[in-house]
């Protein structure tokens, strides 16, 4: 029996159905392909663990002064700098400044100022972070990821030579910072204010 059917355009029909099927099979992939990129990129960006952490690790041994000030931030006007760690003259010779007049104590401050830090400390607990990855020391750079605020009016007021300053507050301790050079200036211990008012002496 006969067939009106020509050899070759069974071959072609089926050569059309084959390249519908891997075209169907070629979109499929390309779909679980990005679905998996999509599941890799959320798992990346927001699962603990995964992503590499964005604050710079420390090589050292952190230093942690608990208390301590500095008299050149009172006595001249800062410039401001483009980076903390500049190697320009007035940059290094700021820090030298800071670093030579640093005493460990707190003689800088008055028994009211001290108050006056430790009531505001006493308000905004939620403030205060429970570590940090530098050192706190006076005379040491504040990282630029560090984000500090402006001494508010009631510090300002009480402290009228740091109220240009800024700070921020960690664990029990409340570090001033000179904004343009953001330089640690002084740290206030935030326990008892009777007994930060003794290490003055």
């Amino acid at each position: 029996m006969e067939t009106n059917e020509h050899p070759r355009s069974h071959m072609q029909t089926m050569s059309r159905r084959e390249e519908r099927r891997g075209t169907g099979w070629m979109f499929a992939s390309a779909a679980v392909l990005a679905i998996a990129v999509g599941i890799g990129l959320v798992v990346w960006f927001f699962v603990p663990g995964f992503s590499a952490q964005n604050t710079p690790k420390n090589a050292g041994v952190l230093s942690d002064q608990t208390v301590g000030s500095s008299l050149a931030s009172q006595q001249t006007e800062p410039l401001r700098v483009i980076s903390p760690n500049s190697t320009g003259s007035y940059s290094v010779g700021r820090d030298e400044n800071i670093l030579q007049t640093e005493k460990p104590n707190l003689n800088a401050f008055s028994p009211a100022q001290l108050q006056a830090v430790h009531d505001y400390v006493a308000g905004h607990q939620q403030d205060a972070a429970q570590a940090v990855n530098f050192s706190i020391v006076v005379g040491a750079a504040v990282p630029a990821n560090v984000k500090l605020a402006d001494m508010p009016p009631q510090l300002a007021q009480s402290m009228p030579s740091y109220k240009n300053n800024q700070f921020f507050l960690v664990k029990n301790q409340f570090v001033v910072v000179e904004g343009p050079t953001r330089r640690i200036v002084a740290i206030v211990p935030t326990g008892n204010a009777k007994e930060s008012s003794n290490e003055q002496h």
